[in-house]
């Protein structure tokens, strides 16, 4: 049960990567470091949090710089989406003037418009909820720490 779950889905990534073109490899790429500068935040805010010999403007400083890199991240994510989706544009172009408009490598060729940009956004929107969960966990620790 699990290895056939594990083979379906490993194939439907298999077909997201053949679909999408080459610019699927800097689209997960993008994804990758989104999140491993999302969980490096959350874990330093954790270890910054147990040091008392931080003060929360420094915290607060040192967290900022890590936090506009994710955002930046995340803006630029959909813009990747969108050049992979006119790159997959020019093979289905390319596919009509060589095939012609009832071919079935059309209809093979249009999943190169699509991928990239559907991916894409899927990154962006949970690299976007990582981060807004990330902004609400420092302001109820900075909100705790003022209290005190």
């Amino acid at each position: 049960m699990t290895s056939e779950l594990l083979e379906n889905q490993l194939s439907k990534l298999l077909y997201i990567i053949e679909n999408g073109g080459l610019i699927m490899a800097v689209i997960f790429g993008l994804g990758f470091l989104i999140w491993f500068k999302l969980i490096s935040l959350y874990y330093r805010g954790l270890i910054v949090e147990i040091s008392p010999n931080h003060s929360l403007r420094n915290r607060s400083r040192a967290l900022e710089n890590d936090h506009t890199i994710v955002r930046a991240l995340i803006s630029i994510c959909p813009l990747v989406g969108l050049l992979g989706s006119t790159t997959g544009m020019v093979v289905v172009f390319k596919a009509i003037e060589f095939f012609g408009t009832g071919a079935t490598q059309v209809s093979l060729a249009l999943p190169r418009v699509v991928v990239p940009t559907l991916v894409s956004l899927i990154i962006a929107i949970s690299g976007l909820i990582g981060l807004i969960i990330f902004e609400q966990r420092v302001k109820l620790k900075e909100g705790r720490q003022l209290a005190k």
